[in-house]
């Protein structure tokens, strides 16, 4: 007779499972935006696990075009639109889920992140300076 957990018990370490996975995610996250600094970002990365972190666009570019820019290599980032009120929202601020996030893409993808911010504002400068 073989002996099944009951089903509580399955969710409890599922739970703890995905904690896990989204807590290791986050701290690759973590240690590959640290690796990579740049004047042009400042990241919000949640210190003990969490889906989302977020990146605070510090140079004069609209975060729209940089979320286009990224969707067409299929990088997607959101802005905070509807996860604050009105009076707190920031259009400097997008925030990242690493729940879909490939680990082994990771790295690359936070240089693809950063390339495109400091591109758009390379390309936002030499527009006012014509």
């Amino acid at each position: 007779m073989r002996f099944h957990p009951p089903l509580a018990e399955v969710g409890v370490l599922r739970t703890i499972l995905i904690k896990n996975l989204y807590s290791q995610k986050m701290d690759s996250l973590k240690w590959f935006a640290e690796k990579q600094v740049s004047p042009s970002i400042h990241w919000h990365i949640p210190v003990k696990g969490g889906f989302y972190a977020g990146l605070e666009i510090l140079n004069m570019i609209k975060q729209r075009d940089v979320v286009a820019g990224l969707l067409k290599k299929n990088i997607i980032l959101s802005d905070i639109d509807g996860c604050y009120l009105k009076e707190y929202i920031n259009d400097k601020f997008l925030r990242l889920s690493v729940t879909k996030v490939d680990p082994g893409i990771m790295e690359s993808g936070i240089a693809n992140i950063i390339n495109e911010i400091e591109n758009s504002a390379n390309m936002n400068r030499e527009s006012i300076h014509l």
